[in-house]
């Protein structure tokens, strides 16, 4: 994700747009850039608001990336678990700073923290069942040109009813 800023502090191109799963801790990262500015030349500071009300602050660090096909020079706000805590809508402010601390401009927007995954549990099957399960397997049809192999909806139930 990043948000690139014209040096007077509008918005130039912005993708806050990855899927963020509760508990993630530094999977996610939003870049921040300003036009023809290295990472040098301003500092960044980035809050997050939790679905409880809890205040995250983070701190980013220097970095170059490519984005839209270009590296670029800027600050790279990685989020940890403890902003991604809570499945719900998380609330964030980015200030952009001169080097002598003063802010310059803002930006706030949200992101989508979705549940984590559900994993069932544990299931048990019988010997026969996964007897079964391999003679289903080595009867479908394979599609060299494809590389998949094919059943129909109807196959699959029949198996493990």
């Amino acid at each position: 994700m990043y948000i690139i800023y014209n040096e007077d502090g509008s918005i130039r191109k912005i993708n806050l747009t990855d899927f963020i799963q509760q508990g993630n801790d530094n999977v996610n990262s939003i870049f921040l850039v300003i036009k023809d500015k290295t990472a040098y030349d301003w500092a960044a500071s980035v809050l997050f608001e939790l679905p409880n009300g809890d205040v995250e602050v983070v701190t980013p660090v220097a970095a170059v990336q490519e984005v839209e096909g270009e590296e670029k020079s800027g600050w790279l706000v990685s989020i940890p678990a403890a902003v991604t805590i809570y499945e719900g809508n998380v609330k964030f402010s980015v200030s952009i700073l001169n080097l002598q601390g003063q802010t310059l401009f803002t930006y706030q927007g949200k992101l989508v923290i979705n549940p984590a995954a559900i994993v069932p549990d544990e299931t048990r099957i019988t010997y026969s069942q996964y007897e079964a399960l391999l003679q289903y397997i080595l009867t479908l049809k394979f599609d060299p040109a494809l590389e998949v192999l094919f059943a129909t909806q109807a196959e699959i139930d029949a198996l493990f009813n």
